[in-house]
């Protein structure tokens, strides 16, 4: 499945709504947003042949930007942090692909100057609160890297080696079991390390055992990394988000710099990780301890395609002429923190289908002295005296959805 391209209005409204749901929860958590730079110099280790390169008359060779982490810690090298810094962003990547440029968006988080359990954790409940903004089907999985380095280290001098991993990744333990060219040691082993694959109450029982086999037992790192990720997920609990969670120790990092938790976020919609993420200390600046991850909105954009999205605390008043009846309202009402719009209307269904087609929550159609309050997301409909909602705006509250 192709990664939605934005090529509609609404398309492009639902990508805004997208981002400004992600950017308010960030922002909920005390995460700060910045601007990432779309173009930077490029370096001479800039070889991949998929970047978008150009020459500019004074900055000479630059790239346009295709990964948000690097270009954070590209522009945090020149500063010295005192604190912990907590951003969150949105930014285009640009790959070229098939003989074009290729544009992405991403909407992410970042964590730099501390490390932790309770670090680790708060940035996989953003993860998962995240996908739940728009579907209430998901599931994160979540490792530690040093259970992926065991593995490769068990299976770095055998002949099949390539063939091994494939057989892990997809969890085949049939033809796993077919495989006369590995021990039965080894095989035993690595079939506990497929079994540590599910909920946190099924998983951590398991992966405690596996710790102690003959081939891993003198691994103190794979000590360490069992007590950090039990450790994490009873964090996670607290945030009730634990339901969600899945431990899978033969998770593959995307990225080479990862040093600590990995995480993958997936959809019952979309077959491929919408959210990727991991702790990568010292992975590009020496001493900086640092985890975050990115969602893929044009990944969120193919989901959404046939969802209703509506944006919280939206009002879009409508008067058949517009008068100072809906202005007064439309003012009450901002001055609560409401967005308000004010629109002409012919009937109440083109009134519905108008603020339906723009992500508005909540409709008020005032007719004569009476308002009728219609919220689009729960479809709850009330109707009141004019003079009293404008009176008590509260009433609002009552219609409006906590979602």
């Amino acid at each position: 499945m192709r990664p939605k391209r934005i090529n509609t209005l609404k398309t492009l409204q639902n990508q805004s709504l997208m981002i400004s749901k992600l950017i308010r929860l960030y922002q909920s958590h005390g995460f700060r947003e910045m601007d990432i730079p779309v173009h930077l110099k490029a370096s001479n280790q800039t070889t991949a042949l998929d970047t978008v390169r150009f020459v500019d008359s004074e900055k000479g060779i630059v790239k346009l930007q295709d990964d948000p982490t690097q270009s954070i810690l590209e522009l945090l090298e020149s500063e010295s942090l005192n604190c912990p810094l907590k951003i969150c962003y949105e930014a285009k990547t640009f790959k070229y692909l098939d003989k074009q440029i290729d544009e992405m968006t991403q909407v992410g988080i970042e964590s730099y100057g501390e490390s932790g359990p309770s670090v680790d954790a708060e940035t996989v409940a953003m993860a998962i609160k995240s996908l739940l903004i728009f579907d209430s089907q998901i599931l994160v999985e979540i490792s530690e890297i040093t259970f992926y380095k065991a593995i490769m280290n068990l299976i770095q001098m055998e002949s099949h080696q390539p063939l091994i991993e494939k057989i892990i990744q997809s969890k085949n333990k049939v033809r796993l079991e077919k495989l006369d060219c590995i021990s039965d040691e080894l095989k035993k082993t690595l079939m506990a390390f497929i079994d540590c694959n599910g909920s946190i109450e099924q998983v951590l029982p398991k992966v405690k055992d596996l710790s102690q086999m003959p081939l891993v037992i003198g691994n103190d790192n794979l000590q360490h990394a069992v007590t950090y990720l039990e450790n994490i997920t009873q964090l996670i609990q607290a945030y009730n988000l634990s339901s969600q969670l899945r431990i899978d120790i033969t998770l593959k990092p995307d990225f080479d710099y990862y040093t600590g938790i990995i995480f993958k976020g997936y959809t019952q919609k979309y077959p491929e990780p919408i959210c990727t993420g991991g702790r990568y200390d010292r992975g590009v600046i020496e001493a900086l301890p640092a985890i975050g991850f990115a969602i893929k909105v044009n990944y969120l954009l193919t989901i959404m395609e046939e969802n209703k999205m509506y944006e919280n605390g939206t009002i879009c008043i409508y008067e058949k002429s517009i008068t100072q009846k809906s202005i007064k309202l439309a003012e009450v009402y901002r001055e609560k923190g409401y967005d308000v719009d004010i629109q002409k209307y012919d009937s109440e269904k083109y009134a519905i289908d108008s603020a339906t087609t723009r992500a508005v929550e909540t409709v008020v159609i005032i007719d004569q002295d009476v308002a009728k309050l219609i919220n689009l997301r729960t479809e709850k409909i009330e109707k009141y005296p004019l003079g009293q909602v404008t009176a008590n705006p509260s009433l609002l509250l009552s219609n409006e959805s906590i979602h």
